[in-house]
């Protein structure tokens, strides 16, 4: 009788080693997809210098409680002929943003046509400090990291 006790306590130890509420996959088995958006990303962020100073050619993120995002580039105002935007889903699990495009679009003829990419996926380490966001790429050349760095809007 104590040793069917004691295999019976081992299994169900054995169950919950390793487990931890924030590891959770049951939203679909996917790591990285429990409900852990921290509300301090939603809003408007506009991408600036590592300074502070908003760049010339502006890039918005708006990150919605809903999980919606949209990211839109709008030229200088001297030279209107790049645009970009972009839409789809996001959340965010510890210091990761996941980012499920529906697809960029891009003109580089001030609006008059659009080019499509397919929607993707993106992992990007993220970190809120005050009123700054800062966002972690792998540079495609180099393979080190390289930084976008992003101030508050609203």
């Amino acid at each position: 009788m104590r040793k069917l006790f004691a295999i019976a306590a081992f299994c169900v130890v054995g169950m919950f080693v390793g487990c931890d509420s924030e590891s959770s996959t049951a939203s679909g088995g996917q790591p990285g997809t429990a409900t852990a958006e921290p509300s301090g990303i939603v809003g408007q962020w506009i991408k600036t210098q590592r300074s502070g100073q908003i760049k010339s050619s502006n890039t918005v993120y708006t990150f919605r409680a809903d999980g919606s995002y949209l990211k839109t580039q709008i030229p200088p105002l001297d030279e209107k002929s790049y645009f970009y935007r972009d839409s789809g889903t996001w959340s965010a699990f510890r210091d990761t943003l996941k980012i499920v495009s529906n697809g960029f679009t891009t003109s580089f003829d001030s609006g008059k046509t659009w080019t499509s990419d397919p929607p993707g996926t993106f992992y990007r380490p993220y970190q809120i400090t005050g009123n700054q966001l800062i966002l972690t790429l792998e540079d495609d050349e180099s393979g080190s990291d390289v930084y976008e760095y992003f101030v508050r809007k609203n």
